[in-house]
């Protein structure tokens, strides 16, 4: 039994390959889920791209009205939007057995950095078209990507509790129009809290690129 600690203990961390789907062979208690480096990075992308969301909801019409188009159009690519978080959550589920849902989540960050650089200079149908699919993207994306990683990380023991938990937390991106109308009152416009929201989205797909999947300690 202690070679066989010694030898555990000697064995490098998980990883998760683009080409490979992470599991957990033990299901994770509740406690020592959240106890993780990994959790609150799960839940700061949800909450991230969650700020993105309803911040975007929104301003995006005034912001894009501000800018010269029609709010006729402002409305289609909201509804565009809709359409393509759909088509979104349906890709993750196929994808979800072939890649890692860790490249899924990284890829939703990446198209979120995109449509709010999109939104913030969306004066002509191009950048618009671009900010309605990435957005849409990045949003379905997200939500089917966070679960899924919860679940193959920690299990479905107690995942009631471990996902309420995130829940719970992404409720601070409420906190995204207020936020966004003081900077867009602050400076003139809407481009500098779509441009902000990008730069701090980039920060989280930075150490979610770098995360590992956890170690159970019955493991180490």
């Amino acid at each position: 039994n202690a070679a066989g600690e010694s030898a555990g203990a000697g064995r490098p961390a998980p990883t998760a390959r683009p080409g490979k789907v992470f599991r957990t062979r033990i299901p994770w208690r509740f406690r020592e889920a959240v106890r993780t480096p990994q959790y609150p990075v799960i839940v700061a992308a949800m909450t991230s791209i969650l700020f993105c969301a309803v911040t975007m909801n929104t301003w995006a019409v005034t912001h894009m009205v501000t800018l010269g188009v029609s709010a006729t159009v402002a409305a289609g690519a909201l509804s565009a939007l809709s359409l393509v978080n759909a088509l979104s959550r349906f890709l993750g589920g196929v994808a979800a057995s072939r890649i890692d849902p860790k490249w899924l989540l990284i890829s939703a960050l990446v198209a979120e950095i995109v449509s709010m650089l999109s939104l913030a200079r969306a004066d002509n149908l191009v950048a618009i078209a671009l900010f309605a699919v990435t957005e849409g993207y990045a949003s379905g994306m997200c939500y089917f990507a966070t679960i899924m990683l919860l679940v193959n990380y920690y299990g479905t023991r107690e995942n009631a509790e471990i996902l309420g938990t995130l829940n719970l937390i992404t409720t601070l991106a409420m906190l995204g129009p207020v936020l966004g109308g003081f900077v867009g009152d602050t400076f003139g416009g809407f481009a500098p809290v779509f441009q902000g929201i990008a730069l701090v989205v980039l920060v989280i797909l930075v150490i979610t690129a770098r995360m590992q999947p956890p170690r159970h300690p019955e493991t180490e």
